[in-house]
C-alpha cells in the first residue's frame, strides 16, 4: 500500500527476485549494546505508477495458504526512485523512520533541555521531537538523572544517533522501529527454552566459529568530558558503555545503581557468531533468539541481529541471519565512533 493513496503496488508490478527487506539491530563486527540501525526495502518496479520519492510505502505479506494471513512487514519512506535507462523500470530503495531520526541534527533541541531531567523524560521528549511515537515501556534505567555536558564539550552538532545510542546503553538493550511503526526496545533474551528453533530441513546453508562469546562480567562506564572511568563488577571481560551526550554525574551510589541494572540486562548473554541461510520467514525479527543444530549435532545458539529476507517466484522466500561477536571484550575499546 501507498499512504494516502488509492495506489496500489500489485505482485506483478514488482520486477521477480528483486524484492528485498533487511533489517539489523547491530551489524558491527562485535555485539555493542546501544546500536540502533533502520531497516530498508528495495525492489524493481514497472514504470506504471506516478514517482513515488517521499512516500510512505507500507508493504505486506501472506503467509502460507491463508488469505487472511498478512504480515505487515513496517512502514518505509522512498528515499530514491531511480529510473532504468530505456525508463520501462524503477529502482525504489526504502528505509524507515529511523534513518531520518538518527541523521537529524538535534542540537536545537537539546539546548532546550533544562537539566536535571530523569531519562524518561528525556527520551519522551526526544521522540516528540524527532517524530516517533515509542511503544508503551518502563525501561530500567528510566529514573536516573541526566545532567547537562560539561561546559568544555562542544554542543554544536548533535545528532539523533547520539542520543538514541546514549539511552539505550543506559539500559542494556536496542532500538528498532516495530511492523507497526512504533520504535521498540529490544532486550536479548536468555532463557534458552525461549530460543526459536531453526530446523535443519529448512536450512541452506551454515557457517559458525567454533566459539561462544565470553560472559560480560564486569562494565566500564566513560562519559564524555570525563577523564574518570567507573568500573562496576570484577572480571576479566569487560564490556564499555561510553555515553556521548547524556550525562549521569559521578556518585558512586547513582553510578552503582544505574550500571546494576545495566548489567542484569547484559550479563550471562553468549552466542556463537553465525551465518545462516533458510527458508524465509517474516515473522523471525531482527533481535530474536534462535537454535539450530551444528555439524556435530550440538545446539547452536545465536541471535539474529542482521536479517536480510528476499523473495523469488523460483526460489521461494530466503532468510540470510548474520550474527557477528568476537570470544571477548577488550577494555581498550574506544567510544562510539560509527
Amino acid at each position: 500500500n501507498i499512504e494516502g493513496s488509492t495506489d496500489v503496488i500489485k505482485n506483478e508490478d514488482i520486477y521477480s527476485g528483486s524484492f528485498g527487506y533487511s533489517e539489523s539491530i547491530c551489524s558491527l563486527d562485535n555485539l555493542r549494546f546501544g546500536s540502533c540501525e533502520s531497516a530498508s526495502i528495495k525492489f524493481t518496479l514497472s514504470n506504471v505508477l506516478s514517482k513515488l520519492k517521499g512516500k510512505t510505502l507500507i508493504p505486506t505479506i501472506q503467509v502460507g495458504s491463508n488469505a487472511e494471513n498478512i504480515i505487515q512487514l513496517g512502514k518505509f519512506i522512498v528515499e530514491t526512485d531511480s529510473p532504468s535507462e530505456d525508463k520501462k523500470s524503477r529502482t525504489i530503495n526504502a528505509y524507515d523512520a529511523l534513518y531520518k531520526a538518527r541523521n537529524m541534527n538535534v542540537t536545537a533541541w537539546y539546548n532546550r533541555l533544562i537539566f536535571p531531567l530523569n531519562l524518561k523524560t528525556v527520551r519522551d521528549s526526544f521522540f516528540a521531537f524527532v517524530g516517533i511515537e515509542q511503544e508503551e515501556i518502563i525501561l530500567p534505567n528510566d529514573g536516573a538523572y541526566i545532567y547537562e555536558m560539561p561546559v568544555d564539550v562542544s554542543k554544536s552538532n548533535i545528532y539523533g544517533s547520539y542520543i538514541l545510542s546514549d539511552i539505550l546503553q543506559l539500559n542494556g538493550c536496542f532500538g528498532r522501529i516495530g511492523r507497526n511503526g512504533l520504535f521498540e526496545y529490544v532486550f536479548l533474551e536468555k532463557d534458552k527454552t525461549k530460543a526459536i528453533r531453526v530446523d535443519t530441513s529448512i536450512r541452506k546453508d551454515i557457517v559458525y566459529e567454533d566459539y561462544v562469546t565470553h560472559d560480560i562480567n564486569q562494565i566500564k562506564l566513560t562519559q564524555s568530558g570525563n577523564n574518570i572511568d567507573f568500573y562496576y563488577g570484577e572480571g576479566d571481560n569487560s564490556y564499555p558503555i561510553s555515553l556521548q551526550i547524556l550525562q549521569v554525574g559521578q556518585s558512586k551510589n547513582l553510578l552503582d545503581s544505574i550500571c546494576s541494572n545495566i548489567y542484569e540486562k547484559i550479563q550471562h548473554i553468549r552466542f556463537s557468531p553465525v551465518n545462516l541461510t533458510k527458508r524465509g520467514n517474516p515473522c523471525l525479527q531482527a533481535g530474536d533468539f534462535i537454535v539450530t543444530k551444528g555439524f556435530n549435532d550440538e545446539d547452536i545458539y545465536s541471535y539474529v541481529l542482521e536479517k536480510d529476507f528476499t523473495i523469488d517466484c523460483l526460489q521461494g522466500t530466503t532468510d540470510v541471519i548474520i550474527s557477528q561477536g568476537k570470544e571477548v571484550y577488550t577494555r581498550d575499546i574506544s567510544d562510539n565512533s560509527d
